[in-house]
């Protein structure tokens, strides 16, 4: 009866495995890769065509080369290895949260904060930049950022909101 029981579990076990790598595919890595691939795109683009100086559309607003060693707002530029250690972390979590989140909102949330570590970190450990980020969006009355910060922000927001309609089908 035991061997039974062992059985049963061992299986489901693996069931839910499954649906945690399935789940994890379907809804973090896939989607995450094509907006890596457009943050690391669009990086490329700022460093080709950039480097010899700002593109302003109108007034401040325009594409601006930026090199970023700290984190949101430059803050802590001189912990670079340390902000790398700690999203490389973060990457791992998100990783694990998204195979086991089952509320859509929450899911699509994860992705982009997945995702746009994921573009930083990348930056910070191949771009051969001292572990700088490469920012290039120019606003004029906030900091300069690229896909990745955007895809961070957009979802933190989610995750929030999500929260906040936790009581609700998601």
């Amino acid at each position: 009866m035991s061997e039974s029981n062992n059985g049963t579990q061992s299986l489901l076990v693996v069931r839910a495995i499954r649906t945690w790598s399935a789940r994890l595919a379907a809804v973090v890595l896939a989607p995450s890769l094509v907006l890596i691939a457009l943050d690391q795109g669009t990086k490329s683009l700022a460093l080709a065509t950039l480097a010899d100086g700002p593109n302003i559309l109108f007034g401040d607003v325009g594409f601006r080369l930026a090199f970023n060693r700290g984190a949101a707002f430059s803050t802590g530029s001189g912990a670079t290895s340390l902000l790398t250690a700690i999203s490389l972390i973060a990457l791992v979590i998100l990783t694990v949260a998204a195979g086991l989140t089952v509320r859509r909102l929450t899911r699509v949330g994860v992705m982009l904060v997945f995702a746009g570590a994921a573009g930083n970190v990348i930056d910070r450990l191949f771009r051969g930049h001292d572990g700088a980020v490469v920012d290039f969006f120019d606003v004029g009355f906030w900091p300069i950022f690229n896909v990745a910060d955007v895809c961070i922000v957009c979802g933190c927001g989610l995750l929030m909101w999500s929260s906040l309609r936790s009581g609700k089908d998601g």
